[in-house]
This record gives structure tokens, C-alpha cells and sequence, in this order.
């Protein structure tokens, strides 16, 4: 209100309109004292008109000097306004003035050169050349400002843009003023860009330059001269050409430090077009052979690499060492996942390509005598051992967790198996085993486990790699020493408490085989009772399709051996017999069935909610396989709210990688995944992507 009355008393007109009003007053007050009063006319006035003289002299004082501030005030007002806008004109950096609502209301001349907007950008939107909203740019330079330990990387995406060409980094700030009045409030925004071309093509140079480290075997090579009775060194050699002839190609260097192994150094650019080239030197490699004929099988390598990264705490050392000793890590993940692929460790993460062939099983037993003198070791350490198996336990689980128990009672350890007791194949499996005495309380739930859990406790996981499908994962977290025998492709990195390396190996047939050769390096003749023997062959012969499919001389070395013990496989059998809800839910499947890119055959049904679902799908998968032309068969099922897809494959294709695609695992031959929250039609789209990214991506 005051600034309304002080432009009243300041317009143009204001002086007149005040004289105008004293003289009336002034001449009205004149008659009435004429005609109340003595006084004489012109006495009165002169009374007056002396009045009127000084009361406009007093108003046109008051008016000079409102009228001198207001100017004083505006010329200082402008004067800030130019101050500021020259200021930031001279920033040599871009700036806009927006509203909120991204339209332009100011920009300097560096904005319109840098830009390429011109003059005329006065009321555009900012989004022409700024994605992100004013909103999101003040939250960001908060963030930015506010906790440099949160800084963001030149790559960010909404700090960081490119604008005509140019690196920009954008900063926003909020400008809050009145426009006429303390209650007209508004918000301008005002944002910044930094050219930050230079320092990123930098970072980039540093960053392509940087070495990579590779680690290169020819895998099983002398395994898979003895299946077929021939030398392989020339062969060996055909790969180390190909390996130098790649070295060289990315202008890297490569040698052999050890028989069929090799060492490479390169820079990370090349290493990025490897990435994006699906490194196509596996496939080189892989069209050399051993053998004629039919008979020929291919030779493959497994390569683990790693990219230097700045060291912590230094922007410009690169930690060599360490780098070295993550694609050591990585090869061993390529090893274990079966090799035949290049396992690769970056900033994002772990990525792996390859792995189209079945993993060549070695005849020697000097690993599995390894692994039993360091598994004793670790359980004779130990003041109690906990073994667990995988969610839904299959025979396969059971059993390996049955011969690990048996391995501790005769180290002297006391030891438990975690297991859910109310599932039907558990109970199936060791209905007799429960009446021996040392397996009275062997088995225990998973809330008894947290009681048994101390510092000194060795969790030994049976049968499964991957920590989210374990019995009891919170078992997992708290443990301070892990053991892992596996069968599985390894899919995730594995945490620092497991002891490293683990017994995976995805070419044995089952667990149950790992554990068996294990228990015959240890184990003296007639330790092993015969109802845990069954229980054991039990395993094999469920993961084997009753030893016809991934068996191999060892498969068969530990059933003889179990056979040796006294299994009975007549007594087995008997675990296989179907209930007749079994039956049912697997005949549901059998009504819907469509062959997918002529060889593969998928399957779908809604369940019959009776807990016997998951099994029936996998037995459909299987059941789908003996179809001629059929390589691979993938049944999917509804169990509550989760689709579970069970994956079988005859050796042609690795059902294992295109379940990965979908967060699931396995292996080569048989896998599985889980889908929540989904359709059936919605999970069927999602596994054809996955089949046709293996089929045009990798083949």
C-alpha cells in the first residue's frame, strides 16, 4: 500500500490536484467566516491567502521530497539490475533465467553462442536443449553441493549433457522475489553450465588407455585327447595362434607362463570392442577340433579379465595389482561356471560370454582329493558344522547333505542338517534314515539353526551356489566360515566368507557324485551306512534320469562305490513311484504344447495348487525331450503367485544361459527360474526373448 500512495503523491499531476484542494478549502473557510463573524471581507482574506501560501509550500516541499527519494531509489535500483546483469554477462559461462515451467525469461550471450540459439530464444522451453525440469536440476546441485562424498560422475544423468557438440555440467539455483507487492511471491531459476568438454575427454582418454589384464586356459585339453586316443599339442598350437593373432589385433601382448596358459595385456578401448564383438575369438578357437569324424570334439578356452580402475584415493595411479588379482577371480568364476567363455569384471559388475559347449568331465581323482584333505581341515577346525541344501530339496540335495554329515560324525565334529522336514521328498528319501540312531536329531529347521550358529561354526551349502534359493540364507549372512560343493554354474560372485576356491564343478552329473568321491578319499571301507548309500545314489539317479543322461565314467565311479557301500538301487526305485495328484497336475501339462523355432518345445499349466506342481513341470520338460527333433523343452507353471519354469536340454543347447536372461540358473542341461508378480502369457514372452537373445546374439 505504501508504494501505491507513494506513486499517487509522485504522478504528474498530483501538485495541481493538492493547490486545488487547499484553495477550496481555504476560500470556503473565507465565506463562512465572513458571514459568522465581524471580520471584514478582506481581512479575512488576507487571512487566508496567507494560509493557503504556506500550506502549499509545506505540500510542495513534502511532494519535492518523496519525489527526490523515489528517484534516488530507482536510479539505485537500476544501477544493482545492471550491475548484476553485466556480472553475469561477463561470466564466460552460459546462463538462463527460467519461470518453472522451463520457459526462458533471461539468457546471457554466451548461452546464445555456445547454444546456437540466437537472440530470439526469449520465451522458448529450456527443454530444446535441457532435458531435465528445473525441479530436478535444484535437486541434483543440492546434492551435488551439499555432500561432495555423493559427487556425481561425469556421466550423470541429469547434472551432465551434451549441448551442440559440448560436455556441459548444469547447476540450478532458486531466485525467490516479490513483482508488486510482499504477498506476490514468485519463483525464478536460475541455471548455470559448465564446460566440462575438456576434463571429460580427459577422463576418457584415461580411462581407454588404462591396461586390461586377461587370463587365458585351454580347457580339459589333455582330457579330451584321452576320450579319443590322439595327441593334442598340435591343436594346443592352432590356439596359441589364434591367441596371438588376437593380441596382436587389439595391439595388446601375450605370454605363456605356464603349459596352455597365458597372460595378456591391453588397453581398455579394445577391451570394450571384445564386449561388443561378444568375443568372437571363442568361436575361432572352438571350430578346432580333436578326432574325425563324429567322434571330434572342440577345444575350448576360458579367459577371466579385468579393466584397471584409479586406485582409492589417488585420481591418477592405476592399481595394477589389483587388477591382476580380479581376472585371476574372474577366471575362476569362468572355470567354475564350465568354462568355455570369457568372464569379464568391470565397474558395472560382472558380465559373461561364451559357454556354448558341455563341460568335458576330467578322469582324475587328484581334485577330489584335494578338496577332501582341505574339507577335513576345515571341519576338524571347527567346533560345529551346519549343512544345508537348497530351498524345495530334491534327492540330490538330501543326499549330498546326508554324506557331508556322515564325513563330519567321522572327523569327530558334531554336526546338523538344516531342512525343511515337512517336504514330501525329504520325508520320501529318509523314512528309513530316521530310525538310525545318529540321525535321531540330526535334522533341524532353520530357526533352530540360529541357536547353533557361533564364530566357530562351518556352514558347509550343498547343491546350490546361489544364496537367494538356499534353505536358510539368514544362516548364510551370519556365518563367518562358508564352504560350497556344487554342480551348478556359478551366476553370482560369491561373498568373502566363503572359502575360496569352492567345489563347484559343473561337470560332474549331481552333488551326490562330488560328495561320493569325496567320501571315498576319507572314508574308510564300510563307514557309510547303507540307508544313507541310497539316499546318496538316490540323487545321482534323479539328476541322471536313472544314469541316461550327463553320466560319464566318474558318475558311474561313485555308484559303484555307493553300490560298494550298500546301496540298493531296488529300494530307490521305490522313491520315484508317483502319487496320483502327481499324476494328475502332470497330465495338465500334456493339453498345451508348441514347438518354438522347430526345435525347442514349451509348455504351460495353470497348477492344480496340490504342492506337487513344480515337480510335475519338471517331468513334463523331461517327457518332452524323448519328442524326436526336440532339444531343449521348458515347462512353466503357476505355483501361488510365482510362474516356475523348469528348463531340460539334451546336450545341444545350454538351458542354463537362457534362464539366466531371466534371473534364473542351473545347469547346461537342467535349470529353473522363478517369476513373480506375472502371467503366464507374460513369463511364456519373457523366455521366447530370452530364447531368441541366445539363438541371434550368441550363435
Amino acid at each position: 500500500m505504501q508504494n501505491k500512495k507513494a506513486f499517487r503523491l509522485s504522478g504528474e499531476y498530483s501538485a495541481f490536484i493538492w493547490l486545488a484542494a487547499i484553495g477550496i478549502v481555504c476560500f470556503a473557510a473565507h465565506i463562512l467566516v465572513t458571514e459568522i463573524t465581524e471580520l471584514s471581507p478582506a481581512v479575512s482574506g488576507l487571512i487566508f491567502l496567507c494560509s493557503f501560501i504556506a500550506a502549499a509550500s509545506a505540500v510542495g516541499f513534502v511532494l519535492y521530497r518523496i519525489k527526490a527519494k523515489s528517484g534516488t531509489v530507482k536510479e539505485q535500483l537500476s544501477t544493482n539490475a545492471n550491475t548484476i546483469r553485466d556480472l553475469l554477462q561477463q561470466a564466460h559461462m552460459p546462463i538462463m533465467l527460467t519461470d518453472g515451467t522451463g520457459k526462458i525469461i533471461w539468457y546471457n550471450d554466451d548461452l546464445a553462442i555456445s547454444f546456437e540459439v540466437g537472440m530470439s530464444a526469449i520465451g522458448t522451453s529450456m527443454h530444446v536443449f535441457c532435458k531435465p525440469s528445473e525441479a530436478q536440476l535444484l535437486e541434483a546441485t543440492s546434492a551435488y553441493y551439499g555432500d561432495t562424498s555423493a559427487a556425481p560422475s561425469f556421466d550423470d544423468s541429469i547434472t551432465d549433457m551434451t549441448i551442440a557438440g559440448r560436455r556441459y555440467r548444469a547447476s540450478c539455483y532458486r531466485v525467490r522475489t516479490s513483482i508488486k507487492s510482499k504477498d506476490d511471491i514468485r519463483d525464478f531459476y536460475m541455471t548455470m553450465f559448465s564446460d566440462t568438454t575438456d576434463l571429460y575427454n580427459a577422463s576418457e582418454l584415461i580411462r581407454n588407455a588404462a591396461p586390461a589384464v586377461a587370463y587365458v586356459i585351454v580347457d580339459n585339453l589333455e582330457e579330451l585327447a584321452q576320450n579319443i586316443k590322439v595327441g593334442y599339442r598340435e591343436q594346443a598350437n592352432r590356439v596359441e595362434q589364434i591367441l596371438k593373432e588376437w593380441s596382436d589385433s587389439m595391439h595388446g601382448t601375450i605370454r605363456e607362463y605356464s603349459r596352455d596358459k597365458y597372460m595378456m595385456i591391453f588397453s581398455r578401448d579394445m577391451l570394450d570392442e571384445c564386449i561388443a564383438d561378444k568375443f568372437s575369438v571363442l568361436d575361432k578357437i572352438r571350430e578346432i577340433r580333436i578326432g574325425e569324424g563324429d567322434s571330434s570334439l572342440p577345444v575350448t578356452v576360458s579367459m577371466g579379465i579385468a579393466a584397471s580402475r584409479p586406485a582409492v584415493g589417488n585420481d591418477i595411479s592405476l592399481d595394477l595389482t589389483a587388477t591382476a588379482q580380479e581376472a585371476a577371480s574372474a577366471l575362476d568364476m569362468a572355470l567354475q561356471r564350465g568354462g568355455d567363455q570369457a568372464a569379464v569384471k568391470t565397474e558395472a559388475g560382472l558380465e559373461c560370454f561364451g559357454g556354448r559347449t558341455k563341460s568335458i568331465q576330467k578322469r582324475t581323482r587328484v581334485r577330489a582329493r584335494v578338496i577332501a584333505g582341505k574339507l577335513c581341515g576345515l571341519i576338524a577346525k571347527s567346533t560345529r558344522v551346519l549343512i544345508m541344501g537348497h530351498k524345495n530339496p530334491d534327492f540330490d540335495s538330501v543326499g549330498a547333505c546326508v554324506g557331508l554329515a556322515r564325513l563330519c560324525m567321522f572327523c569327530g565334529v558334531d554336526c546338523k542338517i538344516i531342512v525343511d522336514k515337512a517336504n514330501q521328498n525329504f520325508r520320501i528319501c529318509t523314512e528309513k534314515l530316521l530310525s538310525h540312531p545318529d540321525y535321531a536329531d540330526m535334522f533341524i529347521d532353520r530357526a533352530e539353526a540360529v541357536d547353533l550358529l557361533s564364530p566357530s561354526t562351518l556352514l558347509i551349502i550343498a547343491d546350490a551356489n546361489n544364496f537367494s534359493i538356499i534353505e536358510a540364507p539368514e544362516i548364510a549372512t551370519n556365518a563367518k566360515t562358508i564352504y560350497i560343493v556344487d554342480h551348478h554354474r556359478q551366476t553370482t560372485e560369491l561373498p568373502e566368507t566363503v572359502v575360496t576356491p569352492p567345489y563347484i564343478d559343473p561337470a560332474a552329473s549331481s552333488a551326490c557324485e562330488l560328495v561320493a568321491e569325496i567320501l571315498e578319499q576319507c572314508l574308510p571301507a564300510g563307514a557309510l551306512h547303507s540307508e544313507e548309500a541310497n539316499v546318496m545314489i538316490s540323487g545321482i539317479m534323479v539328476d541322471t534320469k536313472n544314469f541316461t543322461r550327463t553320466t560319464s565314467t566318474r558318475t558311474f565311479g561313485a555308484a559303484l562305490y555307493l553300490r560298494g557301500e550298500g546301496a540298493n538301487t531296488e529300494i530307490t526305485r521305490t522313491f520315484f513311484d508317483e502319487e496320483f495328484e502327481d499324476y494328475m497336475a502332470e497330465a495338465k501339462f500334456g493339453t498345451d504344447v508348441k514347438i518354438y523355432r522347430d526345435s525347442i518345445a514349451i509348455t504351460k499349466s495353470d497348477g492344480t495348487d496340490n504342492g506337487y506342481d513344480r515337480v510335475a513341470a519338471a517331468k513334463s520338460a523331461d517327457r518332452l525331450l524323448t519328442i524326436r527333433s526336440v532339444d531343449a523343452a521348458f515347462a512353466l507353471v503357476r505355483v501361488g503367485d510365482i510362474i516356475n519354469i523348469s528348463a531340460r536340454s539334451n546336450g545341444k543347447i545350454n538351458v542354463q544361459l537362457i534362464l539366466e536372461k531371466i534371473g534364473g540358473g542351473g545347469h547346461f542341461d537342467v535349470a529353473g527360474a522363478q517369476l513373480e508378480d506375472g502371467s503366464l502369457e507374460k513369463a511364456e514372452k519373457l523366455l521366447r526373448d530370452a530364447i531368441d537373445d541366445y539363438f541371434d546374439n550368441n550363435l
